[in-house]
């Protein structure tokens, strides 16, 4: 490790170095120009100066635009308003920069002849403000003009631009396939370019692509392929940026010592970079990370300084979400009255922008707190609002937490029925969210296996378009033997036959390749086959559990209209005790390693120490039942289910039942 943040550290002074002089360079070409034609030299200058200092890139284009008179514009002045509105976009004004753009544009179409690599990247910054603006058929409708323009011009380099911000607009909307798609024409495009941000850029995208599908692993080989060519390109930015995404994705694996790791690494290059939005949103994670691992002290320091560095900036910042995560942290520290009024600080700001999902999960915090403290009537104030926003937000997510919350508080004040009510609707759309999990894991192997292909159909394009190279060589050959040796018949003879047992050969390379392709076709398909039959298992293991669930609850409905309170509190107590039924625990387990193999040997290897009770309640907590459902299948009391849960948590050493659930979900 020490020798690789060597390489690492050599990587980064000698790109230094180089970054320096290719600046010194511009400026000096920019300031021996003649005053008329400065304007040829100053937009690659201040292109470069942005990277490094976007207020000196400001100021510097800024002050020539006040000197000069913009009379008799030619091609010079639309490269300087592209210019200009690429750093006023890097300073987050897109209102000031579209304005640039729009300048940019009529100088171009209104000029005698075409600068199609300047107009598509006009274009393309337009396509991208309407992105950062969620507007993405308007962006679509831009890049759409860049990419038709691109082809026309000729920079590789350009095409590559448009090429990744077509993906990401892609990505932004969940087509994660065809994004793919764009990213890796955009890499194959930039693997030949001297540029070599643009190609870590392009490493990056696709490693974010890969972990959003849940693809860790081959995200993890992009991130790696991109840290080095960032550091060794010497952007700074991108390289913060990488670490950031690098630690999302370790925190998504559970990994929260190597998510601090990149994150705090992330933030001291934000921190000198003077961007205080993205030190800002180190720091958030920094402090979720904490948070995660219980250290709630430490996530408080960290978070509250988050809070200072974006007092003042706009509301797109996300202050609520660092509210919300230190009034989590006062929460978990039992400084009830500290935790009430941020989460009531981060609620006031969701509700100024909108912003309904950050609402709901304040109102669950609020239910939570008022729960725990026994002011039930609080909670249910909260977990009705939360259940009226879901209901607006209308995702099964949303719904099924807050119908979850409804439950638990009706519960502990004695309203059964309307806790039975609430508990059905939360079984529905946990149906829907398990329904759609598993449509989305169909998606991915889906777009691994497009992705497959397609990677596999390039390769074979490569492949022959280096075999009609190779022919051609080899014909211009033959030609120029015969030419020369025309007057031998013999040699022709010999040519001749050489020729027909080359062809021949060829033929039986082909039918040789194209026997081995559909074998190779052949085996893919079989281990696609095999990962869809893995998850109907699943789907029918799942049907069968929630079926018997079903025709439990429509009982108590049943002898809930004709039976009195009494009679509903033993009904309740005898549904509580009801021994197991249905199919045997050992078969439930075949079925259960079928789909989560790897989950009993991981909790051994963490935990030792475990008996086959706990063992048995670790695997229900996993597939997320409650504990009279628990109660139910292992043919004992709902009580002794809850103590059993609680002894669990305690010797795993988490928090509460929800933390071991969440805990037991990522093994």
């Amino acid at each position: 490790m020490r020798l690789i943040c060597s390489l690492l550290l050599v990587l980064l002074t000698g790109s230094l170095v180089a970054q320096d002089e290719k600046l010194t360079d511009l400026k000096t070409k920019y300031l021996n120009a003649k005053p008329s034609e400065q304007s040829q030299f100053l937009s690659d200058y201040v292109s470069a100066l942005a990277r490094k200092d976007r207020l000196a890139a400001d100021s510097l284009i800024t002050d020539w635009f006040n000197a000069h008179s913009r009379q008799d514009q030619n091609l010079d002045w639309a490269k300087l308003y592209y210019s200009m509105a690429d750093v006023r976009y890097r300073f987050r004004d897109y209102s000031t920069s579209q304005v640039y753009l729009d300048s940019a544009l009529s100088v171009l179409l209104n000029a005698p002849e075409k600068a199609y690599v300047d107009l598509a990247k006009t274009y393309d910054l337009k396509g991208i403000i309407f992105q950062r603006y969620r507007t993405y058929d308007s962006a679509a409708f831009y890049f759409s003009r860049a990419l038709a323009t691109a082809e026309k011009g000729d920079s590789e380099e350009v095409l590559a631009i448009v090429h990744n911000t077509i993906g990401t607009n892609h990505w932004y909307q969940g087509e994660y396939a065809s994004a793919l798609k764009a990213y890796n024409q955009a890499l194959e495009i930039r693997k030949n370019l001297p540029d070599a941000s643009r190609l870590a850029e392009s490493y990056r995208n696709m490693g974010l692509t890969y972990r959003v599908i849940g693809d860790y692993a081959s995200a993890l080989q992009y991130y790696e392929k991109a840290l080095p060519v960032f550091i060794q390109s010497n952007d700074q930015s991108g390289t913060a940026n990488l670490l950031n995404s690098m630690g999302v994705l370790y925190k998504e694996l559970a990994d929260y010592d190597q998510a601090l790791n990149f994150h705090e690494r992330s933030m001291k290059i934000r921190k000198e970079l003077g961007d205080s939005v993205a030190w800002s949103y180190s720091l958030d994670n920094i402090g979720s990370a904490h948070i995660e691992k219980g250290n709630f002290g430490q996530a408080i320091e960290v978070l509250l300084l988050a809070e200072q560095l974006k007092k003042g900036e706009e509301a797109d910042v996300r202050m609520y979400n660092t509210l919300s995560n230190i009034g989590v942290c006062y929460d978990k520290l039992e400084q009830h009255p500290r935790a009430i009024a941020y989460f009531k600080r981060s609620l006031a700001l969701a509700e100024a922008v909108k912003e309904k999902r950050a609402m709901v999960l304040v109102y669950n915090n609020l239910n939570q707190l008022f729960h725990d403290e026994g002011n039930h009537a609080k909670a249910l104030q909260y977990a009705q609002k939360s259940l009226s926003l879901s209901r607006e937000i209308d995702t099964p997510e949303a719904l099924a937490i807050s119908h979850e919350y409804l439950s638990k508080t009706y519960k502990a004040m004695g309203r059964y029925s309307e806790a039975l009510t609430h508990s059905e609707s939360q079984i529905g759309y946990e149906r829907q969210l398990f329904d759609k999990r598993a449509a989305s894991e169909k998606s991915r192997m889906l777009v691994n296996y497009d992705f497959d292909n397609q990677q596999r159909a390039l390769e074979q394009q490569k492949a022959e378009l280096n075999n009609l190279n190779q022919e051609r060589d080899l014909l211009r050959a033959r030609q120029l033997i015969l030419q020369v040796v025309l007057v031998a018949l013999l040699l022709i003879i010999s040519l001749l036959v050489f020729a027909f047992r080359a062809r021949l050969k060829k033929s039986s390379l082909e039918k040789d390749l194209i026997r081995q392709n559909g074998q190779l076709l052949e085996l893919t398909k079989q281990n696609l086959d095999q990962q869809l039959q893995l998850k109907e298992t699943k789907l029918t293991s799942y049907a069968e559990q929630l079926s018997q669930k079903n025709e439990l609850i429509a009982t108590f409905q049943n002898r809930l209209s004709a039976d009195s309170d009494k009679d509903l509190f033993n009904m309740a107590n005898s549904v509580e005790g009801r021994p197991g039924t249905g199919t045997s625990w050992k078969d439930f387990r075949l079925k259960f390693d079928q789909v989560h193999g790897h989950f009993v040997p991981g909790l051994n290897a963490l935990h030792k120490d475990l008996t086959n009770n706990e063992l048995n309640i670790s695997i229900l907590l996993r597939l997320n039942l409650s504990n009279k459902d628990m109660a139910s299948i292992l043919g004992t009391t709902y009580d002794s289910v809850k103590k059993s849960v609680q002894r669990l948590y305690k010797k795993i050493g988490r928090e509460n039942a929800d933390d071991l659930r969440s805990y037991l979900l990522k093994i």
